[in-house]
Formats: structure tokens, C-alpha cells, sequence
């Protein structure tokens, strides 16, 4: 099974590593359906899983883990795994494995992922393949669900509670075999609206930002028990115009209010990401401002030596001068001494012989 996973380092920024530690390609040169790029969102919580070309893709988005970067964010980690027909069952155990207990299987992941000074972050340890836990039940369902395809409210910390969408797909997960189709099987966002969804068209999808418990058809309206309750009134025409009137708009303010949340999300993904690099364009100007003082301080520094270098020349050259001048001046005392000690010696002696002939 190919797994590649994505998360960062203290300083360094989010990369994909295989299996093998070694940097990889981005996610639509990894598996066998490029579109997937368009759908993964590794800073929010998401989770997609899709056949394509006899194989399955399952993409585990935002998960948080326990570590931090130099500027104290929580650091997310993101898997993929690409399985072949015999994984299946794998990879439906690990989505069953994620609605179960999500915090768990985050923590399962962020337990393989560690510090490296490097590349920012290793895979040190497990990431699940779909391992049947020690004392768990074996998972092999035998029938194929029922191919209609149906979107719901998302609700993962009350997964377990009854009438959840979530606990509906764990049960239709853990009994039947996925659909035998080529496209988005899973669907399941914190920030996805209803309307995204049905783009999407995915067999399951769950958002936070849909309002069902019952769940949605797509391409169907759900509209059989206003039906049943106007039939048990008095059938006016009247009211079922009313009637319809109302649903009518609220399905289209609902659908409003949900992507208008759904934008004001991306609207803060952005604020957060412009903000990232405003911080980081100001922390290059403060770089380069650092590198110019100590530039200006190299050059004043040079020109300083330089100065004293030249103070100091002149001040041997004016000292040689003096030593010079003092030197020749006592050559020339010297001289004039030594002249007149011989013309004296010379006087003297003259003096002696003339005695000496007089005598």
C-alpha cells in the first residue's frame, strides 16, 4: 500500500514525505486521481475517499497533533494512502477506524510523526493501514450498499449518540461493501456546504455546515412529510402554495446562510495566509535593515582602521624626520669637537718642540 504523509517542521514549511522519508510529489502526481488536489484543504479537517482506475484513494486531512512551530501554531498532519482491490477492506476499516474516534486516530498518526532538523519532520513510527486492532472483530462485509447517493450533518464528537448521519455511515460502513464505482465514494468537511456537496455528487458526504439528521437524497426533494401533513388538512389550494412558498425559502436561505459561511471561512483562510506573509515580508525588511547596519558598521569599521593605519604612517614618518635632523646635527657637534681637540693637540705639541729646540 503507498502512503505519503504531509506535515512541517519548527521552521521549515509542510512537505510530503513517503513511507521511506524521502520527499515525494504532490498529491495529484501520487495517486491515480489528480483531481484530488482540487479537493484537499490540509488546513481543515477532511476526509475523501474515491475509486479510480481499479483503486482506492483515501485522503485524511488537518489532522492536529501535538506538536507546535517557532511561531506556537498547532502543526496539522495529513495522510494518504492508495490501496489496490485486495486493500480494500483496509482502507474502509481506516474510515470506520476515523468516525469512530477521530481525536484517537489523530493521535495515532501524530504518535508516527516526529521532529527532524532536516527536512522538518520524519516518519518515525506506524501509520495505520487498516490493522484489525488486537481482540477486534474481523471486518469483511459481503453485501454491497445501496447505491443512492445521500449527504448529512456532520457531528463527529456525538458520533456514537443515536439519529447522528455519522453514526448512520459508521453502521452502513461496518455491514455493507462500498459501491463498485469509478468517482468520490466518501465526502466528509467541517467547512463543505450543502450546495458544494451536491457538486461533488459523492455517494456519502457529511458537513457540519448541512442541517439534517435523516440525512438529504441528492437529486431528489425531501419533501414526503409536508406532503403527508397538508394532506391530513383541509387540501386547500391556498395553503400548499403558502406551504411550498415557505419551504422554498427556507431551502434557498439555508443554502445562502451555508455558503455564505462557507465563504466567510475561505475569507479567513485567506486573512490568515496574507497575514503569514505580511509577517514574513517584515521579517526579511527586518533582515535586510540588520544586514545594511552591519554593513554601514564593516565600512566605518574599515574606515576607522584605515585612518589609524594612515595617523600612524605619518607620525613615523614626522618621528624618522626628527631622528634624522638629531642624528646629522650631532654628527656635526661631533665634528666640530674632534677639530678643535686636534687643532688643540696639535698646538700643544708645536709648543713642546720649540722648548725642546731652545734648549
Amino acid at each position: 500500500m503507498k502512503i505519503v504523509v504531509q506535515s512541517k517542521g519548527k521552521v521549515k514549511d509542510y512537505t510530503w514525505l513517503n513511507k521511506d522519508n524521502e520527499k515525494t510529489d504532490p498529491p495529484n502526481k501520487i495517486s491515480d486521481y489528480n483531481e484530488i488536489s482540487d479537493y484537499l484543504d490540509t488546513e481543515d479537517s477532511s476526509l475523501i475517499l474515491v475509486r479510480a482506475k481499479e483503486k482506492l484513494i483515501l485522503a485524511i486531512t488537518g489532522l492536529k497533533s501535538g506538536r507546535t512551530d517557532n511561531r506556537t501554531r498547532t502543526i496539522r498532519n495529513s495522510v494518504i494512502w492508495q490501496g489496490n482491490k485486495s486493500e480494500e477492506n483496509q482502507l474502509h476499516s481506516l474510515v470506520i477506524q476515523y468516525l469512530e474516534n477521530k481525536d484517537n486516530f489523530a493521535k495515532q498518526i501524530d504518535e508516527a510523526v516526529k521532529f527532524e532538523p532536516e527536512k522538518g519532520f520524519k516518519i518515525d513510527g506506524k501509520i495505520p493501514e487498516g490493522e484489525i486492532p488486537e481482540g477486534g472483530r474481523t471486518f469483511s462485509p459481503e453485501k454491497t450498499a445501496d447505491t443512492t447517493r445521500k449527504i448529512g450533518n456532520l457531528n463527529l464528537a456525538n458520533c456514537k449518540s443515536l439519529k447522528q448521519d455519522c453514526k448512520s455511515l459508521k453502521q452502513e460502513l461496518e455491514k455493507y461493501k462500498l459501491p463498485n464505482k469509478d468517482g468520490i465514494l466518501i465526502f466528509i468537511s467541517e467547512i463543505k456546504s450543502q450546495e458544494s456537496l451536491d457538486k461533488l455528487n459523492p455517494w456519502r458526504g457529511l458537513s457540519t455546515q448541512i442541517n439534517s439528521n435523516d440525512g438529504i437524497r441528492l437529486g431528489k426533494k425531501n419533501t414526503t412529510m409536508n406532503n403527508t401533513e397538508i394532506s391530513k388538512k383541509s387540501g386547500n389550494l391556498l395553503t400548499i402554495i403558502l406551504g411550498i412558498s415557505l419551504i422554498v425559502s427556507l431551502i434557498f436561505n439555508g443554502l445562502f446562510w451555508n455558503e455564505n459561511k462557507e465563504l466567510k471561512r475561505e475569507n479567513q483562510k485567506l486573512t490568515r495566509e496574507n497575514q503569514e506573509l505580511t509577517q514574513k515580508v517584515n521579517q526579511i525588511e527586518r533582515f535586510k535593515t540588520d544586514i545594511k547596519t552591519l554593513e554601514d558598521k564593516l565600512l566605518s569599521a574599515e574606515k576607522t582602521r584605515l585612518d589609524e593605519i594612515t595617523t600612524a604612517k605619518q607620525k613615523f614618518d614626522q618621528e624618522f624626520d626628527n631622528l634624522q635632523k638629531q642624528f646629522q646635527f650631532d654628527v656635526n657637534n661631533a665634528n666640530k669637537t674632534y677639530q678643535t681637540s686636534i687643532n688643540q693637540i696639535k698646538s700643544e705639541l708645536d709648543q713642546t718642540v720649540a722648548k725642546i729646540n731652545q734648549m
